[in-house]
């Protein structure tokens, strides 16, 4: 008769108190989790962008713009978490760091927080009309295609609105989006770490023990008695 055997269940997984890792008495706990939340987006739009690399230029215009909002709130939560110490005990995060102060210093000069905040005021997040306007009083002479049967068919005139716009605020695309990108990577992984910082002390069942089902008890698997003489058979 065939033996049955109860199957070991999957270990549980960690878990974390959020009350632990984030206590409501440390001023610190929301910087760190608006951080986190802001970094985590930016860095996704970021990814979403770059992973198409045969992307029309018109989509590339309009995946720089969709990061210039989420890349600045993550740049403002980054500087308010940095000026608290949250990343104090943070490891092996030395050219993230150094990255992120540089590009999220609001006071030096070509940084990329000066050109993103400029943008996102006024052309990203919230639109300007006049700038639209003068866009369009640029190009009255320019010709599009129609695409009208296409789901897209907007991309052309906003793809041209939207270069000519970056244009004037002095933006030269080919180089601020590589540079949003690795700023984006930059503070993703800054996010993590400092996540990580918060919850890893207080994790609960780490290496939880495999159960099994209540029920039936475990009948003991028989055992096999090697032959120790040529041609006696095994007990």
């Amino acid at each position: 008769m065939a033996k049955e055997y109860a199957p070991a269940m999957r270990p549980l997984p960690s878990t974390f108190q959020i009350g632990d890792a984030f206590p409501q008495n440390d001023p610190r706990s929301a910087v760190a989790v608006l951080f986190v939340m802001a970094s985590h987006k930016v860095m996704a739009k970021a990814r979403a962008a770059s992973r198409d690399s045969e992307a029309c230029d018109q989509e590339e215009r309009l995946a720089l713009l969709e990061m210039i909002g989420p890349a600045k709130e993550a740049m403002d939560a980054f500087r308010v978490a940095d000026s608290l110490g949250c990343f104090k005990t943070a490891r092996n995060t030395e050219k993230a760091l150094e990255l992120a102060r540089h590009e999220s210093d609001a006071a030096a000069r070509g940084s990329l927080y000066q050109i993103v905040q400029r943008v996102r005021n006024q052309a990203a997040y919230h639109w300007d009309c006049d700038r639209i306007q003068a866009a369009l009083t640029e190009l009255q002479g320019g010709v599009l295609p129609l695409n009208a049967e296409s789901s897209d068919a907007t991309m052309p005139l906003i793809g041209a609105i939207t270069s000519k716009i970056l244009e004037r605020f002095g933006i030269n695309e080919p180089g601020i989006f590589p540079r949003l990108t690795e700023l984006a990577e930059a503070l993703g992984q800054l996010g993590l770490v400092l996540y990580a910082c918060h919850t890893q002390a207080h994790v609960r069942n780490p290496h939880p023990e495999p159960t099994r089902p209540m029920g039936r008890p475990r009948t003991a698997r028989p055992t096999v008695k090697a032959a120790t003489e040529p041609g006696l058979d095994a007990i």
